[in-house]
């Protein structure tokens, strides 16, 4: 702001009313005899306080400008002395962590031979042994100690449900032989069924 001073084309004339509503018109002229003249109240003194407000308003907004900028450096700083550590605690953990399975590799060694005694089995390779184990199924049923194949089983004991004609499944089946000799029969005889149970 920019201060004026007054200008008056009739300067100290003022207007004195009197009590009985008469008005004069009077010069006032200063004659206080002053010790110290004083600063005097006009646009310049009005103008420097101004400026010296200004400088003083400007002064606190830049010393608050400058806390700002320092609390913002500081933060700034911690913030990357912060990632730094949470770095080289990330590094530190890999680390621990690689070490760890390399110790875990080294103690725990599979044996992929299948020949160590004590030593756990390979899973991959127990898996391709599991893979190789071919069992040879007997398909004519005539083979002793040999597995019997679960196809051609089916199909006989088909054969057998369509001559009895009803379902084979736990009922008794009975042989009728000529004669007994060279028939070693394993069972207990039942007397009042005339016949051996197995």
């Amino acid at each position: 702001m920019h201060f004026v001073d007054r200008k008056a084309k009739y300067p100290g004339r003022w207007t004195m009313m009197k009590s009985d509503g008469i008005s004069e018109i009077v010069t006032l002229i200063r004659n206080d005899e002053p010790v110290v003249e004083g600063t005097p109240m006009n646009a310049d003194t009005l103008n420097t306080l101004s400026d010296v407000a200004g400088a003083d308003i400007a002064k606190e907004k830049a010393e608050a400008a400058a806390t700002v900028a320092s609390t913002a450096k500081d933060a700034a700083e911690l913030a990357a002395t912060s990632s730094e550590k949470s770095k080289d605690a990330a590094a530190k953990s890999e680390a621990a962590a690689k070490q760890y399975a390399d110790n875990a590799a080294a103690i725990v060694s599979t044996d992929p031979t299948l020949t160590i005694s004590g030593a756990p089995a390979d899973a991959k390779a127990t898996g391709d042994r599991i893979n190789a184990i071919k069992i040879e199924t007997d398909k004519t049923l005539t083979v002793a100690n040999a597995a019997a194949d679960a196809a051609v089983t089916g199909v006989r004991i088909k054969l057998l449900e369509m001559v009895h004609g009803t379902d084979v499944n736990g009922i008794s089946f009975v042989s009728a032989f000529d004669t007994l000799d060279g028939v070693e029969l394993t069972g207990v005889w039942n007397k009042a069924a005339s016949r051996v149970e197995f």
